[in-house]
């Protein structure tokens, strides 16, 4: 009886909060470590394969049918490391949702910071404008078609097909990376590097593209700077985003609390169903300290049975004057005390 381990409905809770527990404190880990997601990974692993182990096998060994004296005792030591393993990943658990509280502002500077890269090619256009404006005064005393001749020229080199395909590019890259920007999006950080990598790029290639001059231009022409304002701010927001991201002030939160509690108990929910074998005498709590309440308990109990005064037994025979009373076996027997059983530990059966 009682004798199999049990997999019901308690089962598929915990493995849900498993789940769960795993997917945040797997992004509390990437927002603490800047994106690494290979240590994210690994703490996340660990910490599943830690509760796993502490609160299944805390099943296995309530369900035992031999040894019953070493099973509560591995019992007790994994379901009592439960709440240490927790309590070890609460830090990132716990990060996860003080990030989640600052969801607003984390999504208002990456929209302001895409639209600075956005601004890297208007800013680009309006330095291409000023330069060709400056050619159109240099050769003003040139007849109208050289002019228009000099100035086309200088177009094909800023403003080329390739410049259009980079800056159409550029700004559908952006456009995708800019959707779903929410916290529970664990590759929003990852999307924060990635871009300030392409900013960095963009800038330098537009700079680069600006640095071929044609003859004409013999007056000391200033290349576009790869260093632009629309950059600057960009990779500024971008940096202040992650500072959010990673702030390592800690403080309790109450949703972080409140699921982490709600969780803990799906976990015990294989434990609770699993009944224990119907021969196992041991208790959980009978130990240590704990022991005095059962032990109180039983004296209690004692107090309430107390033992029968012997019960006198007639003799079957009439004695004869003078001759001494004889041994009643029978007598003996009735008034015999009663002897408990006990189990390996001494507790009652």
């Amino acid at each position: 009886m009682n004798e199999k381990l049990r997999f019901s409905w308690g089962h598929i809770l915990a493995f849900l909060a498993l789940i769960f527990i795993a997917y945040v404190t797997f992004m509390g880990i990437t927002y603490l470590m800047l994106g690494n997601f290979l240590y994210a990974g690994i703490g996340a692993l660990l910490c599943v394969f830690m509760l796993a182990l502490c609160l299944l096998g805390a099943q296995v060994k309530k369900g035992s049918s031999t040894k019953f004296y070493k099973s509560i005792i591995w019992e007790r030591i994994l379901l009592l490391m439960s709440p240490v393993v927790l309590v070890l990943a609460f830090y990132p658990y716990n990060h996860f949702w003080s990030v989640l509280d600052q969801e607003d502002e984390i999504v208002k500077d990456f929209s302001s910071s895409i639209s600075h890269a956005h601004g890297i090619f208007d800013e680009y256009e309006s330095y291409t404008k000023k330069r060709i404006d400056t050619l159109s005064d240099r050769i003003s005393n040139l007849s109208f078609e050289q002019q228009q001749n000099r100035i086309n020229e200088l177009k094909l080199v800023l403003l080329s097909s390739n410049y259009d395909k980079l800056k159409s590019e550029a700004n559908s890259w952006i456009d995708n990376a800019s959707q779903s920007s929410t916290v529970w999006n664990v590759f929003l950080l990852g999307n924060v590097d990635v871009i300030a990598e392409a900013v960095e790029k963009w800038a330098k290639d537009l700079s680069l593209v600006s640095s071929k001059h044609l003859t004409c231009e013999n007056y000391g022409v200033i290349d576009f700077s790869s260093e632009c304002v629309a950059k600057q701010n960009a990779i500024q927001g971008l940096k202040v985003l992650k500072e959010k991201y990673s702030n390592t002030e800690f403080k309790f939160n109450l949703l972080s609390i409140i699921t982490m509690v709600i969780c803990f108990l799906l976990l015990l929910c294989p434990y609770f169903i699993q009944e224990r074998n119907a021969a196992n005498c041991e208790r959980f709590w009978d130990f240590w300290i704990f022991s005095r309440f059962f032990n109180s308990s039983n004296d209690e109990g004692s107090n309430l049975n107390p033992e029968l005064e012997p019960i006198p037994v007639q003799n079957k025979r009439p004695l004869g004057k003078g001759s001494p009373e004889p041994f009643d076996n029978e007598t003996e027997e009735i008034n015999k005390p009663i002897h408990k059983p006990k189990t390996s530990k001494g507790a009652p059966v």
